[in-house]
């Protein structure tokens, strides 16, 4: 049976302490050595998870510490929400946001969901020693072109534009949706543009965040104007070029009567 101030310091260890904080409980000093293959050990010693690695074929070795995988050429897409590639023994791993990066929990998830491999447990200081110097050397990855969430909202602003853009519009149907023509520039009411048009295509991107971006990257501005008898906050963007599609005649060959 297992001394009480053994189970103490387990259930301290596997419910009490933060995950960031967890370090190696049980530890073999003496008790196998290079020509001795079985090991002997009180109940209780070890966890479940620990039996489990100490089971029939488990390599051990011998006055060796327990090592952090070797992690390598860190590298970063750079979006506005960026996720991140690493070596990790060599092997390749994507690690979804900086969350992944940063907390050794979710670190290690993506470890063992990727490559099938399952890394010890370090302190928040030891494992923070091993991601810092990897920050340091840390490459950014510009994206491709057009797939920056700024960019993709350009795209849907100009289309948006030119697409809801009628002849003969007055400046009374952009409360039905329709956007109004005038001195260069289109004006229409936000709220249609958002949720007619962005939500139906799954934008991701909340309301006020969306609002901020067409104005600070899209040169967007925002103009009260009188609409009816309503005073209203209006979307002002300088006027797109509609683009016309060309096609080309075909001139067929007249046939001979006889």
């Amino acid at each position: 049976m297992a001394a009480v101030s053994t189970l103490v310091d387990r259930i301290y260890r596997d419910f009490l302490n933060k995950p960031d904080d967890l370090s190696a409980f049980s530890r073999l000093d003496g008790a196998i050595n290079d020509s001795v293959t079985s090991l002997t050990y009180e109940a209780g010693l070890f966890s479940v998870e620990e039996e489990n690695l100490l089971g029939s074929g488990a390599l051990i070795e011998i006055g060796q510490e327990i090592m952090f995988p070797n992690l390598t050429d860190l590298q970063v897409v750079n979006l506005e929400e960026p996720y991140y590639f690493v070596n990790v023994d060599g092997d390749r791993i994507k690690l979804d946001n900086v969350d992944c990066l940063l907390q050794q929990r979710l670190f290690k998830r993506a470890i063992a969901k990727q490559i099938n491999k399952r890394i010890p447990d370090f302190t928040k200081k030891e494992f923070a020693e091993f991601i810092d110097p990897l920050m340091d050397d840390m490459e950014i990855i510009e994206p491709p072109a057009g797939s920056t969430k700024i960019e993709q909202l350009a795209d849907n602003l100009e289309e948006w534009c030119t697409d809801r853009t009628a002849e003969g519009s007055v400046k009374d149907d952009m409360i039905f949706g329709n956007v109004w023509n005038s001195e260069g520039h289109h004006h229409f009411l936000y709220n249609h543009f958002f949720i007619k048009f962005l939500q139906r295509r799954k934008w991701p991107t909340k309301q006020e965040e969306t609002l901020t971006w067409l104005v600070l990257h899209c040169n967007c501005e925002q103009v009260r104007m009188t609409i009816g008898k309503k005073k209203l906050s209006v979307m002002r963007v300088k006027q797109f070029k509609k683009q016309q599609v060309k096609t080309k005649s075909i001139q067929y060959k007249k046939e001979d009567a006889f």
